[in-house]
């Protein structure tokens, strides 16, 4: 479906003018500073995509355009050489104002372009064509763009209008899974700040000979065991029953190479309690009777709940960006092989 060629009379633009927009400047410069993309370094990723439209399109320009206040700023270009320009002389500026984006075939003959410093200057811009830069809501806080200095006033090939449809949402990805990113680095930077200072960490010593597992309030209602009972000792059954099944194995693993050598332990398991799973570190060590065989095992437990559901949401970020990454990589392969086949 072709991007809309149609030229407004006159060069009244405004991107906080309700009449023109659904949505007001001030929202949609807030969705474009979540993103913290302005005025970062260039990145392989956007710079992959504006080298494969700028070859698929066969345009000497190609930019990953972000539309900010009073200017254009560029995460990724081809053939400009700057990484902004004032927003009074940008073309995508009005490509905000359509619904997907615009097609410029020649600027000469369009009103709201012909006395453009790019087009009357040295820059000698003719054509022009960007898909929009969409956040999940709507707003529109960019473009991937070509240009050219030769008028087309057949505008792009079907293929090379479904390119750049493609890889702007391609951009978009990337945006979302680089935000992402950062937000769980983020919340795992302040899940741990939480977890060094909580109170949420439970004491136990074992007495292995007589299977009397002694622990303070906080490590008996981690394991679902009654305090007072805990206090005054419980057999190890009434603990090690609250460990997730699947974590059981690798649980009593650690443990016996712990006995084993007179050495440390460390595990990391879930309990459940009732309806409730949380994720445990546990930590202790080993000591012997005078015969040498283990007679004692104490130690901390620490709730790293927090902890482990970042590290989840981040893995899971991360599998998101390599395959998106991936078929990238396979759409860059196959499509200068489509355009000139």
């Amino acid at each position: 479906m072709a991007l809309p060629t149609s030229a407004h009379e006159g060069p009244g633009l405004s991107l906080s003018n309700p009449e023109q927009t659904p949505w007001s400047e001030t929202e949609r410069l807030a969705a474009l500073r979540a993103y913290d993309i302005l005025d970062t370094d260039p990145e392989a990723a956007f710079d992959d995509i504006v080298a494969l439209i700028a070859r698929v399109c066969d345009a000497p320009i190609a930019v990953v355009n972000l539309i900010d206040a009073g200017r254009q700023w560029f995460k990724a270009e081809v053939g400009l050489g700057v990484r902004e320009t004032p927003l009074d002389t940008s073309f995508c500026a009005h490509a905000l104002l359509q619904q997907d984006g615009m097609v410029v075939p020649d600027a000469t003959r369009d009103a709201r372009f012909a006395c453009n410093p790019l087009v009357t200057g040295d820059s000698h811009l003719r054509f022009y064509a960007g898909s929009l830069l969409k956040t999940a809501e709507g707003l529109p806080i960019g473009t991937l763009c070509v240009l050219d200095t030769e008028p087309r006033l057949q505008g792009l090939t079907d293929l090379q209008q479904q390119a750049l449809e493609t890889l702007a949402r391609q951009v978009m990805t990337q945006l979302e899974l680089r935000r992402a990113l950062r937000l769980a680095s983020q919340s795992q930077d302040a899940a741990g700040r939480a977890i060094a200072a909580s109170n949420y960490i439970g004491v136990y010593d074992w007495d292995i000979t007589n299977d009397r597992v002694v622990a303070d309030a906080r490590f008996a209602e981690m394991y679902g065991v009654d305090p007072a009972k805990a206090a005054r000792g419980a057999p190890i059954v009434e603990f090690f029953g609250a460990i997730h099944a699947d974590d059981i194995a690798a649980t009593q693993a650690a443990i016996d190479v712990a006995m084993r050598t007179l050495g440390e332990f460390e595990a990391e398991y879930r309990i459940v309690v009732g309806d409730r799973e949380r994720w445990l570190l546990a930590t202790g060590q080993v000591y012997p009777d005078a015969s040498g065989a283990p007679a004692q095992f104490a130690g901390v437990a620490v709730d790293i709940t927090a902890r482990k559901t970042v590290e989840l949401e981040l893995a899971q970020t991360v599998a998101a960006l390599k395959q998106s990454e991936a078929g990238f990589r396979a759409l860059a392969d196959a499509m200068p092989q489509m355009v000139w086949s």
